[in-house]
């Protein structure tokens, strides 16, 4: 996973930009919506109390209350969100790592979080599991969840696409 750090890519609108251009300039539309997925605490979720909320969502209502623009959000599985962006149904996301596919129809802003991805296995199997490279799932019987749409890096990506 090289290392295993990502640089994740965020907001696909350049927030700061965008968000310098409003305060200036006024609201370029009415209502921006952002796909949001919720399934990503706690960077984005939902809160019984709080509504749409999570780290990113509180930095991307705090842009637009500055802005004096309005936001609405569109709860969607990621790549669904993804593809909604390619249309224009949805303005913007966050959380979005940058992909030159998606580059092609999406603007990126800078890095605006570090993360690093790992495997979790369950406590107490930890020896059934003997990984010391990406490459050693391949020859385990083992089962991984992910995200449809998102990126993990290009050695994952290399070994996803090897049958």
């Amino acid at each position: 996973m090289n290392d295993g750090l990502f640089k994740i890519r965020g907001l696909i609108l350049t927030i700061s930009l965008i968000s310098s251009l409003w305060v200036s300039a006024n609201c370029i539309k009415k209502e921006f919506i952002m796909g949001w997925d919720e399934h990503s605490e706690p960077l984005m979720y939902y809160d019984v109390d709080e509504g749409v909320t999570g780290l990113d969502i509180k930095f991307v209502k705090e842009v637009f209350r500055q802005a004096k623009c309005q936001l609405t959000f569109k709860s969607r599985p990621w790549n669904r969100v993804l593809y909604e962006i390619k249309q224009g149904s949805v303005d913007l996301t966050a959380a979005s790592s940058w992909v030159k596919e998606r580059s092609q129809y999406a603007y990126y802003s800078e890095e605006y979080r570090w993360e690093q991805m790992r495997i979790a296995v369950r406590k107490g199997e930890v020896r059934r599991w003997p990984l010391n490279h990406l490459s050693d799932i391949a020859s385990l019987d083992m089962r991984l969840t992910g995200l449809l749409g998102a990126w993990y890096g290009t050695e994952f990506a290399a070994l996803n696409n090897n049958p």
